[in-house]
């Protein structure tokens, strides 16, 4: 079975990541990404664990500036409303 990778994502009114969609056009909430990106399961990203000890999703580091999220992930930030860009 092929890995996912995640195409989108979508930001909540403060910016902050609440859920990836994949190329396969599935829509995650940022819990069930990060389970994904756990077990291995998505193709452009993974978690790691923050200075304060949190779990969190990123894209591969592998020193690859095409695997950063940033560039892999097409990213736009509305304000006015929770929503998904792609």
């Amino acid at each position: 079975m092929e890995k996912e990778t995640f195409v989108a994502v979508r930001h909540n009114s403060d910016g902050d990541l609440i859920a990836f969609k994949s190329n396969t056009g599935k829509e995650y909430d940022y819990e069930t990404a990060k389970e994904l990106c756990a077990k291995g399961l998505i193709a452009n990203a993974q978690t790691f664990k923050g200075k304060g000890g949190g779990t969190y999703i990123r894209g591969i580091v592998d020193g690859d500036k095409g695997n950063n999220r940033k560039r892999v992930i097409i990213i736009r930030i509305e304000k006015k409303q929770d929503s998904l860009y792609t």
